[in-house]
């Protein structure tokens, strides 16, 4: 049985109303990360893009607009959940090289689910013939995956490739501390 354009269109929207939670959920987030974050590049891609984000919820506000739909926020169960992992990371990893490996790796993984659903609004926008939603939300799913390719090459530029050679730089950084007291 075909989907009705309406029962799409209700995906749709409530797609874009837990995206909309999800972006203003982030703006408050990146910016502790910001705060957290030991290495000047890792806190300046945070604030940038905590910048990037707040244009971001105003053009999803757009879509609503272009939808004839009151913009809404809807709870997001998804990012909440990521975004707990990243302040469990923040509260209980001492500031440092491991914590900015954390923070870099959930970052990601809320750079991964951001992509996901911003590819499944454009794909429903497409298959709904909404040019102009689709357009906003394929502008901010690039964003997104710009986004997590700094992040990519910030990690490969403090030697984290996996995330373990800086751990284990930051322990044999601890341990020389402790040899010369």
């Amino acid at each position: 049985m075909e989907p009705t354009y309406s029962a799409l269109k209700a995906l749709l929207v409530q797609n874009l109303a837990r995206l909309y939670y999800a972006e203003n959920q982030l703006v408050r987030a990146l910016k502790m990360m910001a705060e957290k974050a030991t290495r000047p590049e890792l806190r300046e891609a945070f604030l940038s893009h905590r910048a990037e984000t707040k244009t971001q919820v105003e053009r999803l506000a757009t879509t609503f607009v272009e939808l004839q739909e009151p913009v809404q926020a809807h709870y997001c169960q998804a990012i909440d959940g990521l975004l707990q992992n990243g302040n469990w990371l923040m509260h209980t990893l001492e500031r440092g090289s491991v914590l900015d490996s954390a923070l870099i790796g959930a970052a990601q993984q809320v750079e991964l689910f951001e992509v996901a659903s911003y590819r499944n609004v454009c794909g429903l926008a497409m298959q709904l013939e909404l040019a102009r939603v689709a357009q906003v939300c394929e502008g901010i799913l690039y964003e997104e995956l710009e986004a997590d390719d700094k992040l990519s090459a910030i990690a490969e530029g403090l030697g984290m490739g996996s995330g373990v050679s800086l751990a284990v730089q930051e322990e044999e950084e601890q341990e020389e501390r402790k040899a010369e007291n």
